[in-house]
């Protein structure tokens, strides 16, 4: 427990002195408190849409401005991204009309829906700027695939700061905002969004199901979402190296940012933020700690010039028992599926 305990206070620090900002994925607001403990440097994702879940009902503006309050104080000045509804697809709740599809993961979901039943939205962008003033916000919004969808939002910010102001509450200027990267057109447009936006977080488990063309749900070909697969690779890398760029930062919030097999090679391309599962944290903390950042780019190049999965696999199985210095890590095997 006091090795656990002492490897999530402990910094996310390469051997050869590269930073690496540890932020926790959660649920619910009661998960902040458990994500600082683990060792969170803020807060990564913060799926609103589990609201729903927890209230049973549309939840108000009150009762989401007392959450995202209380998450915003839990870190204290730390980044905190909190994410709009990302319902639909897979997340389907009490109250909300459910909408029979052929393929809910290509249709009526994330900001679709917010654009489309526009109240609801303006509401979590109220109760949100209201609670901005307890802590650094950062808005985030999902399954966004063109410039149009980001100006309609920031015409709708922009009424809703202006609402605010009217009624004489308080509210920060400072709210940073973001897209999620989760689909290949939102992949081509980094450029043009970059002036739109302030931040990018890549979603890897949506990525790779729309890259791969592969439902990450479907049993019959679950052994094809591959995380391993060249095509994820590259695409992350060409993400990475056009937001840097146009001079914004990015960070990965899938499940792929919690697999230790992986974690050299995200840093090789220039990853400096990632976000996990509270529990998870301790040990990517003593993966970065444990390798160099020399040598993970090194990797990076390795690993861009190959094309089939389980070469990419064995170079980072190779990577992991050779030049990662914490033999426990080092043992460590994930699952394929990540």
């Amino acid at each position: 427990f006091r090795e656990k305990e002492h490897s999530a206070k402990s910094e996310s620090l390469t051997r050869d002195g590269c930073r690496v900002l540890i932020s926790a994925n959660i649920e619910r607001e009661d998960e902040a408190v458990m994500a600082r403990d683990c060792g969170a440097q803020g807060i990564g994702l913060y799926r609103t849409e589990y609201l729903f879940a927890e209230y049973q009902h549309l939840p108000s503006e009150e009762e989401q401005y007392d959450s995202y309050r209380k998450v915003l104080k839990a870190f204290d000045g730390e980044a905190t991204i909190i994410r709009t509804f990302d319902l639909g697809g897979d997340k389907q709740f009490f109250r909300f009309r459910k909408i029979e599809e052929e393929n809910p993961f290509l249709g009526f979901r994330g900001i679709r829906i917010s654009l489309r039943h526009e109240q609801l939205f303006r509401t979590q962008l109220r109760a949100l700027y209201r609670a901005s003033v307890f802590g650094n916000l950062h808005v985030l919004f999902p399954m966004i695939n063109s410039c149009e969808e980001i100006q309609r939002i920031l015409d709708i910010i922009g009424e809703v700061k202006d609402q605010l102001r009217q009624e004489r509450m308080k509210y920060s200027d400072h709210v940073k905002l973001g897209v999620l990267i989760e689909t290949p057109a939102s992949s081509f447009l980094i450029d043009d969004f970059s002036r739109q936006v302030d931040f990018f977080s890549i979603g890897t488990n949506d990525l790779l199901q729309f890259i791969l063309a592969v439902d990450r749900n479907n049993p019959y070909i679950s052994d094809s979402y591959n995380v391993f697969h060249p095509a994820i690779f590259r695409s992350i890398s060409k993400i990475v190296d056009r937001v840097h760029q146009n001079g914004r930062w990015v960070s990965i919030c899938g499940e792929m940012a919690s697999n230790p097999l992986v974690t050299p090679v995200l840093l090789g391309f220039g990853i400096t933020r990632l976000s996990l599962s509270p529990p998870l944290i301790p040990r990517i903390k003593k993966v970065i700690r444990g390798m160099n950042l020399s040598g993970a780019r090194i990797l990076a190049d390795k690993i861009m010039r190959l094309s089939k999965s389980d070469e990419i696999r064995k170079l980072l199985e190779d990577f992991q028992r050779k030049c990662i210095i914490d033999r426990e890590v080092a043992d460590e095997v994930p699952p394929l599926r990540c």
